[in-house]
């Protein structure tokens, strides 16, 4: 069964390559049933959740590029449920998170919020073990704010004490352009998986209209000792000629611009269309997340 669900999954992300999209539904179909079968089998199941998303999202995509938000949604309600069979928080997560950006991204954010109370309702429902639901109800409520700010004007930049190398600048001074804020602190580990990525965007795109500016703030110390502002802005100059970081670092006075955009976990990754507009909030980093930013660059880039 794993070997079809690979088979068709593989088919499937062929069609879809090839913008043949709907081709690639029916084997994305295929390859979800079969993968759920395995996720559905005690026997089997760790070794079959990452077929069995995978899965799931090659049906929504394959939806989605087609324009069909009706069955998009319901990939995704339908994902969320397989998760509560399978009593994985996690993938349950994922799956009510993506339907709510999703329904954001195609301009229904009433709906979406309004799937998002009904998620901290739901979830209830769905799981019986408190500390699963607490775990869920959780990671929604660090994303309420992301959520109402998706779709909106972008918050200006406030409390700005250093912009370095460039001269500082306005959100709307940089309207027509895609920004791309990454807040980040030295002392962020996984901060770090980002730069390589970031360094190349930024020599690759910025001819084509990305504008990334690293985010961060005073933290009264640097390299492991108390510091005053002069001497952590020095440090920090020293760390990006040794990261060899390309584009401009700020440096905030306060919180504040890091509360407005939601940033209470780093790194957190904003983007913001030539319009003005939020269109991606995402904390974390890993292989999947920088390439779905990734992909959301090149499509912001592509909007005339």
């Amino acid at each position: 069964m794993s070997e079809r669900s690979r088979m068709e999954g593989e088919i499937a992300k062929a069609y879809l390559q090839q913008k043949n999209f709907t081709g690639a539904g029916p084997h994305a179909k295929e390859a979800y049933k079969a993968a759920k079968a395995i996720a559905l089998d005690p026997a089997s199941r760790a070794k079959g959740l990452d077929e069995l998303l995978d899965a799931g999202m090659l049906v929504f995509e394959s939806y989605k590029a087609t324009g069909d938000i009706k069955e998009a949604d319901s990939a995704l309600i339908d994902m969320r449920q397989t998760a509560v069979s399978i009593g994985n928080t996690s993938f349950y997560f994922y799956a009510a998170d993506k339907l709510i950006t999703y329904q954001i991204e195609t301009n229904r954010k009433p709906l979406a919020l309004q799937s998002y109370e009904a998620a901290l309702v739901q979830t209830a429902q769905d799981f019986a073990v408190k500390g699963q639901e607490k775990d869920v109800i959780q990671r929604l409520k660090k994303r309420e704010k992301h959520y109402k700010l998706l779709g909106e004007a972008a918050p200006e930049l406030a409390n700005i004490d250093k912009w370095f190398p460039g001269e500082p600048q306005t959100l709307a001074g940089m309207r027509g352009k895609v920004v791309l804020l990454d807040f980040w602190a030295t002392w962020c580990g996984p901060c770090f998986d980002a730069f390589p990525s970031l360094t190349e965007w930024h020599q690759d795109y910025t001819r084509y209209g990305l504008v990334i500016l690293g985010m961060t703030r005073y933290y009264g110390q640097a390299e492991g000792f108390p510091v005053d502002n002069a001497s952590e802005i020095a440090a920090l100059q020293r760390f990006k000629r040794a990261q060899r970081l390309p584009y401009d670092f700020l440096v905030a006075k306060d919180q504040f611009t890091q509360n407005a955009y939601g940033a209470t976990g780093l790194p957190t990754a904003v983007l913001i269309d030539r319009t003005g507009k939020i269109r991606y909030i995402e904390s974390g980093t890993n292989a999947s997340r920088l390439e779905e930013m990734r992909e959301m660059v090149l499509k912001l880039l592509a909007e005339k």
